[in-house]
């Protein structure tokens, strides 16, 4: 039976991250922990850093061919790493 007093742990989560404001922390160490399950061996092997700023990750990568190949999937990647988080949570994505 569920009353007025329940609630589902998705939504107390999501409101202790939003009322504290530590969304940012909270999924830029699940993207660091999951980097290279999402994106692969290569990708995660070229990458220096990645970063949250609010809503927007920054990718820095060591090679220019792979900070190419990145910023014309910028909608893929975006669209890959929310659903894996399970949120919408990033809007926006820059590649260094």
């Amino acid at each position: 039976m569920y009353n007025e007093n329940q609630h589902k742990l998705a939504d107390v989560i999501g409101g202790i991250l939003k009322e504290h404001n530590i969304a940012p922390n909270y999924y830029e160490a699940i993207l660091k922990q999951n980097w290279e399950k999402w994106l692969g061996k290569t990708i995660s092997s070229r990458t220096k850093q990645i970063k949250l700023y609010g809503n927007k990750l920054v990718v820095e990568v060591y090679s220019a061919p792979l900070r190419q190949e990145l910023e014309y999937a910028k909608a893929q990647m975006l669209e890959l790493l929310n659903k894996n988080l399970k949120h919408k949570f990033i809007k926006q994505i820059e590649v260094r």
